[in-house]
């Protein structure tokens, strides 16, 4: 992700977070641009974080599935290819199609049917985590890591694009490290009691009164059985 910023020179370039070695022959390197100023200044796209109780291949299917319009174009990150394997049958039980990239796949292939939207999900584990630019992704669903690696995978999402508000940032509530922790989402999301519940603002408000509303239903629902 190669990005120029009018506050420096012609030759600087902003590539966030390499985790390999790799030597960059940029001229110049910022080093001191975040993740958070650069979708403020507009250089990488905003994003909505949602947080799923469990984060397993059919539990990540059932969600896609029950709203595909929300999620459309997508990357899916597990820790094994067992699990992406998993995740494509149950979304063939759906209707949608599936490319699981390896390190044997036909990647180049696979990458030009979803550049091309022959294709809307693509799952692998560790193979699209760098040096992969698609910028009409607009959601990814990110296993379970350390800061790192989950902020290589959600940076695939972060590209600007036409017609692009914000990628759709799916994670565990569980997980080791919360994207939410790099930048200010532009929307929060919980699941809980079967539906998405929104958190405005980027406060906890909503979800608490939310919480104590359920809370107050089941002990009504309990007290209603009793009597």
């Amino acid at each position: 992700m190669h990005m120029k910023h009018p506050n420096v020179g012609d030759d600087a370039r902003f590539v966030p977070l390499r985790t390999d070695r790799m030597k960059l022959s940029f001229q110049e390197t910022v080093r001191t641009c975040s993740i958070g100023r650069l979708m403020r200044d507009g250089y990488l796209s905003r994003f909505n974080s949602y947080l799923m109780p469990r984060y397993a291949p059919k539990d990540v299917a059932e969600h896609y599935l029950k709203c595909p319009e929300r999620w459309g174009k997508s990357l899916v990150y597990f820790h094994t290819i067992a699990e992406c394997l998993e995740f494509k049958n149950y979304m063939a039980e759906g209707g949608i199609e599936v490319e699981v990239v390896t390190a044997d796949s036909d990647k180049d292939r696979q990458l030009q049917r979803f550049l091309e939207n022959k294709v809307r999900v693509v799952a692998n584990v560790a193979m699209l985590t760098e040096g992969f630019d698609q910028p009409d992704v607009t959601s990814v669903f990110a296993r379970d890591a350390s800061r790192l690696p989950t902020i290589q995978m959600c940076g695939r999402g972060l590209r600007i694009a036409p017609g692009k508000d914000a990628c759709n940032i799916v994670q565990s509530a569980n997980t080791k490290y919360l994207f939410e922790r790099v930048a200010p989402a532009k929307n929060m999301f919980r699941y809980q009691q079967g539906r998405w519940l929104a958190l405005k603002d980027g406060t906890r408000e909503i979800e608490e009164t939310l919480r104590h509303t359920l809370d107050i239903i089941e002990r009504k629902k309990h007290q209603d059985s009793l009597s």
